[in-house]
């Protein structure tokens, strides 16, 4: 399944989730959760190995993270494609509480569908502790500048629920989101574009480093 395809039946099934959130959870303020620590098991699980090497990624991101617009080392971007790709497969596979904090270090430098789906995990309490001040930042960064008509759409649809006297809080989080894990602030850039196939012409979503081109390093696409 392709990548937009597998987005497009995520948001999908969240349309329902988003709107069925009740107002009065929404006039709250939520303070932000950290990722838990997953429960110990055994040594040699999938898990553990994939807690082990999101550890090391994330010890990579945090010491090597340069201050906001500055040139990102190759060893960040690779990095972050690292966590990107496993955060996916652990998502895809349920696996919420491990997926989060690997989620969160792609979705941390601008890359707009882990921040869609970090949003859904914060929304749904998947992984966390459930925090709708979280969600409704990381989508609505997410929504901003160049992103997917679903992921816009699906902005716009929670937006309608938060009541009208909350929203100027919520734009002050979306602002400070945006300032912190936007593209600008990240030297990341996303765009939609068109390619040809053998049945026809099919839209592209692609988030990236401004500088991965340069260094020579091709993103996983595999999400």
């Amino acid at each position: 399944m392709s990548a937009n395809a597998t987005l497009r039946n995520m948001l999908g099934e969240w349309v329902g989730k988003v709107c069925a959130l009740p107002a009065a959870l929404l006039l709250a303020v939520w303070s932000a959760q950290g990722a838990q620590t997953p429960p110990a098991g055994a040594q040699t699980t999938p898990a553990q190995e994939d807690a082990t090497a999101r550890q090391e990624v994330e010890e990579v991101v945090v010491t090597e993270t340069p201050l906001h617009t500055a040139i990102p080392t190759v060893e960040l971007i690779q990095a972050t494609y690292k966590a990107r790709h496993k955060g996916g497969r652990l998502y895809r596979l349920g696996q919420y509480e491990e997926a989060l904090p690997l989620l969160l270090v792609a979705a941390r430098k601008g890359f707009k569908m882990e921040q869609a789906r970090v949003s859904f995990l914060y929304q749904q309490g998947l992984g966390t502790e459930q925090d709708v001040e979280a969600a409704v930042g990381w989508l609505g960064v997410a929504a901003r500048g160049e992103t997917t008509p679903e992921i816009r759409g699906r902005f716009k649809e929670l937006w309608a629920r938060i009541p009208q006297a909350r929203r100027p809080y919520f734009e002050e989080v979306i602002d400070e989101y945006e300032k912190r894990y936007g593209n600008k602030a990240n030297r990341t850039a996303c765009k939609n574009r068109m390619t040809t196939t053998g049945v026809g012409i099919k839209r592209i979503f692609e988030c990236d480093f401004m500088e991965a081109e340069f260094y020579g390093l091709v993103r996983r696409k595999k999400k």
